[in-house]
């Protein structure tokens, strides 16, 4: 895990864009023409993934599924698994150490109109993301319980990524005997956990949210933010992601 997490900022935005630069800095004095042409091809990259134009066109393309109808969930789907994501600490307005940020609980949220409008029960998977913080699977599953009055029946605290999500879920949910599962999270990351609950020996019900689109261009997307920046890291993330799941497994 301490591999991960330090491998894992070098081939992010912006953490690699500042890595080729520094290699074209190091080599401009003896190859000036390849050392300038690394510094101007991560600066460029570095404009162009913190437009919107740019972040929001990369997780669009991940967009395969499309939102899915309630009243057609079939019939034999047994549980929505919903797929952890964030969380934030000092949650001391709730009275507890660590709870649910922003894309942890747009899954949630779902899961819990998905559940409340179909009566199918929810699993919650995600695993500590740090030593000592509490499971994602426990801190949803409260929050689905608590604010939500969503029917949380099992919670999934092991997993570390999407994979383990799948194969510690069917875990848990082959002892009930659930094969078929609508599958919640957010639709530029559908693609990647569906291919790992499959490749489980799931039968799979995409239900993805929160989409992202390009309404009507606007001068705004072609000019940099932070949150352009931090799509297109997830955006990038889930490309390479979606590469490496086919290659390993």
């Amino acid at each position: 895990m301490i591999g991960h997490s330090f491998v894992k900022p070098l081939i992010s935005p912006p953490g690699c864009l500042m890595l080729v630069g520094f290699i074209g800095w190091l080599v401009k004095q003896r190859r000036p023409r390849l050392g300038r042409s690394l510094m101007l091809g991560a600066a460029l990259a570095f404009y162009a993934l913190t437009t919107p134009l740019v972040s929001i066109g990369l997780l669009a393309a991940l967009q395969r599924h499309p939102p899915l109808d309630p009243d057609a969930l079939p019939k034999d789907v047994g549980a929505i698994v919903v797929l952890g994501g964030d969380q934030r600490t000092a949650a001391d307005e709730f009275g507890v150490k660590e709870t649910l940020s922003m894309l942890s609980l747009e899954r949630v949220r779902y899961a819990a109109f998905l559940s409340k409008r179909t009566g199918v029960p929810i699993l919650a998977t995600g695993g500590t993301l740090r030593p000592s913080q509490t499971a994602l699977a426990n801190q949803m599953k409260r929050v689905l319980e608590s604010e939500f009055g969503a029917d949380a029946r099992w919670a999934e605290d092991a997993s570390r990524d999407t994979w383990e999500n799948a194969a510690f879920s069917k875990a848990i949910l082959e002892r009930d005997g659930v094969r078929k599962v609508a599958v919640v999270t957010h639709a530029w990351h559908m693609p990647r956990a569906v291919y790992a609950f499959e490749q489980n020996g799931f039968e799979v019900v995409p239900a993805p949210t929160a989409f992202r689109t390009l309404d009507q261009l606007d001068l705004v997307d072609f000019l940099p933010s932070s949150r352009a920046l931090h799509d297109s890291a997830l955006a990038l993330h889930e490309w390479l992601g979606g590469v490496w799941y086919r290659v390993q497994y």
